[in-house]
């Protein structure tokens, strides 16, 4: 039946689809830290990720209009999160709750570091 509604995703399936679109558009990390550093700078002692997954979506879809909107997940946001903590040694800044994942590290592994890249915006 075509119809049916499609079950909630599950923390791998989510993860695998997040690993793919972030592989396939790493502006949004590079935009995620560059905003996040603007609200650490500005004196934010905390940070909130769904404001700056907005931002992202306002920057690539209004202010930069050469290249197609990014469609942002909402999924993908505590991923982005986590990733940002991990690689600029900020626990806390955002919050978050547990995922059914073990780790960091197992959500992300060891190949997916993107600090020094990041940077670079």
């Amino acid at each position: 039946m075509d119809d049916q509604l499609k079950l909630p995703l599950d923390e791998d399936e989510i993860q695998r689809n997040f690993s793919k679109f972030h592989a396939k558009n790493p502006r949004v990390y590079q935009l995620f830290c560059r905003f996040t550093q603007q609200m650490r700078d500005s004196g934010f002692e905390h940070g909130g990720a769904k404001m700056i997954a907005e931002r992202i979506r306002w920057e690539t879809g209004v202010v930069t209009t050469s290249d197609p909107p990014i469609k942002l997940n909402n999924n993908y946001t505590s991923r982005y999160a986590r990733m940002w903590m991990r690689d600029y040694r900020a626990p806390g800044f955002f919050r978050t709750r547990e995922l059914a994942a073990r780790s960091i590290d197992s959500v992300f592994g060891a190949a997916l570091h993107y600090e020094s890249e990041a940077r670079d915006v």
